[in-house]
């Protein structure tokens, strides 16, 4: 009788344990890829100034161009970079 009953007890403690590794699982799946992580919803104060929103805007406008068009080509074609270029291509391509 004694095995019985210890067999049981063994039985469902590890029932247990396997039901809540596999509720952990999902809770931590849904927590960290839907819900996010805690410190995400974390609430913040921000100092809002709509009047200086504007002005930086008129400043990007006026260096960059409408909708940044002139900040896109000059990072293509590499200007203001300081950094080291890499290695010399060839004119065809192949060194």
């Amino acid at each position: 009788m004694d095995l019985r009953l210890t067999l049981v007890i063994v039985l469902t403690v590890q029932t247990g344990i396997e039901a809540a590794s596999v509720l952990t699982f999902v809770h931590d799946l849904i927590q960290n890829n839907v819900a996010g992580v805690p410190v995400i919803h974390e609430r913040t104060q921000w100092e809002f100034d709509p009047d200086l929103g504007k002005q930086r805007r008129v400043q990007f406008e006026a260096l960059n161009g409408k909708l940044g068009e002139d900040l896109i080509a000059r990072l293509g074609m590499g200007v203001g970079f300081k950094g080291p270029w890499g290695t010399v291509v060839g004119r065809n391509g192949v060194r």
